[in-house]
């Protein structure tokens, strides 16, 4: 159980310092924009979600100075295939 307890330490103590949300920050942050596509996508990602949603109607939302929130990105890689042509043939193109 102890060891348990030390390795989710360890994870904790891992993570990354927060990250402020914050839209007048936006375009000036690379982390920001590496997360969101826009300052509405934020918005939209944090509208979504359900616990959010929960908190921000309860009455400790009103005096909260500060929410944190573990976000976790997941990066995937798509591959596909385009088609032109070129003259009399056709070329493909690998898109990633």
């Amino acid at each position: 159980m102890i060891r348990a307890i030390d390795h989710v330490v360890a994870l904790v103590d891992q993570l990354p310092p927060p990250l402020e949300l914050d839209r007048r920050n936006y375009g000036a942050d690379a982390e920001l924009n590496a997360y969101f596509a826009s300052v509405d996508h934020m918005n939209v990602f944090l509208s979504r979600d359900a616990e959010m949603r929960v908190w921000q109607k309860s009455p400790e939302s009103t005096v909260a100075e500060n929410v944190f929130a573990l976000m976790v990105m997941e990066l995937r890689e798509r591959m596909s295939w385009a088609w032109r042509s070129k003259g009399t043939r056709c070329a493909t193109t690998s898109h990633r």
